[in-house]
């Protein structure tokens, strides 16, 4: 069984390898190894949202929100759902960001 670093970490390989050289497969790897996991769907949020696939960072970002179990972390995705509605709806003024780094210390 894998921890939550192990799995923030994999997550955070998978998004760089979508995001440079559109290579979905480690993301799909993850998703079939961890498919409850808000993590993952949390960089999948983040990678959509780089790429500019917008509808589909909205959609990962959510099912983030509804997986993760400390309200800290919902509460993170809560901000990139915002953020990405925001886009979507044509308003580009949110300053919000869509990382946890500040919030988890890898030891």
């Amino acid at each position: 069984m894998s921890n939550w670093k192990e799995i923030w970490k994999r997550a955070e390989n998978a998004k760089y390898h979508y995001v440079q050289t559109n290579n979905f497969v480690v993301f799909e790897n993850l998703l079939k190894e961890f498919p409850n996991d808000g993590m993952v769907y949390y960089n999948l949020g983040a990678a959509y949202e780089e790429r500019k696939e917008y509808d589909k960072a909205l959609e990962a970002y959510q099912k983030a929100q509804s997986l993760f179990p400390m309200f800290k972390w919902r509460q993170k995705a809560h901000v990139g759902v915002t953020r990405v509605q925001s886009i979507i709806n044509g308003d580009n003024t949110s300053k919000e960001t869509n990382t946890l780094d500040d919030d988890i210390v890898i030891f």
